[in-house]
Formats: structure tokens, sequence, C-alpha cells
């Protein structure tokens, strides 16, 4: 009697840890339009499921895991205002799933990514029709932008290695177009003070490949804002972010 009531508690256990978790159309529609309540409601059932299963050493936790880690990314990046909140929920899991190496996890969807960016930059108009083409690049880059600013939160609570959100710096310098350094300033303010510091410390040690100093990459954004002719808004807050290396 025990073991079957050990089975329904583990099929109910899988059952609720589905990627979406919702019951109705409804709840799915919230959860998809940014009710961060009914998100955040679902976010901690899908933790109290996936640690019950853990202490219940069912196999398929891991897969869980990781079904639930790609659900809050990509909420991430569709809604940049629950950037910080979807960090702390991954620092959580980290946490509360040591044996999962969250932070290698994180690496490779950032490798996934960073494919994407490459493969839509040496993508050629004459792959799409040109309408198409620039709807699909607009939403690309928005995806871009908002993904490179949830990692360097991700990075912020120690997730991510400084190597990534060195990498999105310098690819946000290449872009050179008003978007991009508007995500650059963003990322820099997030992050110039801890970012500065552990690439200082890691350079100082010995030559750290991937790694910049931070006034080199300061140097250049203040010679793009020379250089193109950004708005004025812009430009602020490009001064802003310079002052961060006095």
């Amino acid at each position: 009697e025990e073991n079957n009531i050990n089975i329904v508690q583990q099929n109910k256990l899988e059952d609720n840890c589905q990627i979406d978790l919702t019951k109705n159309e409804d709840e799915k529609k919230a959860v998809e339009e940014g009710n961060i309540k009914i998100f955040k409601t679902k976010i901690q059932e899908m933790l109290n499921s996936l640690w019950r299963m853990n202490n219940l050493q069912q196999n398929s936790w891991k897969e869980k895991l990781s079904m639930f880690l790609k659900f809050v990314f990509e909420k991430a990046v569709n809604d940049s205002g629950s950037i910080v909140y979807c960090a702390t929920i991954c620092r959580s899991a980290e946490e509360n799933f040591p044996t999962f190496r969250i932070p290698d996890f994180l690496i490779d969807m950032y490798q996934t990514e960073r494919m994407i960016w490459i493969e839509m930059n040496e993508a050629q108009d004459s792959e799409f029709g040109v309408p198409e083409f620039f709807q699909v690049k607009k939403k690309f880059m928005q995806r871009k932008f908002v993904s490179i600013q949830f990692f360097a939160e991700l990075y912020k609570m120690d997730l991510l290695p400084e190597r990534v959100v060195q990498e999105c710096i310098k690819n946000l310098l290449l872009d050179a177009n008003e978007d991009s350094i508007v995500c650059l300033c963003k990322v820099l303010t997030r992050v110039y003070e801890p970012l500065d510091q552990e690439t200082n410390k890691g350079m100082s040690r010995s030559p750290q490949t991937g790694l910049t100093n931070l006034s080199e990459h300061l140097n250049m954004l203040d010679k793009l804002r020379i250089q193109k002719k950004f708005s004025s808004r812009l430009n602020s807050q490009i001064n802003e972010v310079i002052k961060l290396k006095v």
C-alpha cells in the first residue's frame, strides 16, 4: 500500500513539473503577458516539485531541472522586467541542486545564443525576402540585447565567469549601433565594479585569454561617441558610464 502511495505521489510530481505547469489557458496567457505574480507562483511550484523529486531520487529530476532553467531563461529574454528575478531563481536553484552544476548549464546556454548571434550576423538579405529579413533581424536583436543583460545579471550572482560578460561587451562594441550601445551602457552600469575588480585580479596573476582591462572598453566607447552621431540622450548615458572608471 505504501509503495502504491509513493507511485501516486511521484506521478503527481511528474505532472506538476511540466514546462509551463499551467492548468488552463487563462493562466498560460497571464504568464506569457508578464503577470509576474502568477509567474512567481508557478516558479515556486516548480522549484518545490523539483526539490521533492530530487529527495525521492527520481531519475528524471535532472531533465526536469533543465526544462525549468530553459523556461526561466525564455521568460527573462522575453520580459526584460523579470531579468533580476529570473537570475535570482537560477541562484536559488544552484543552491538547492548543487550536484547539477548549473553554471556549466548556463554557459552552454550562452554558447548556444552566441552561435545564433554569429549565424544571424552572417545571414544575407538574399536568404529572406527583404521585408521578412528586417522583421526577423529586429526580433533577433531584441532577444540578443535582453539576453546579454540577463547574462550580466547571472555574472553578478556568480553563475557565469567574467569571460562571458567580456565577450558580450566586445560583441556590443563591434555592433557599434545605437541600440547595441544602449545595451552596453546598461550592462556596464550593472556589472562594472565587480567585473573591473575580478578582471584586474585575474590579469595581475597571469595573462588571461579573453579578458581585457575595462578601461580599454571605455576608451573604445568614448571613441564611438565621438565618431558616431548618437542621440544626445545616449551621449549622456555614455558620459555617465565613462565616469565609472574614475
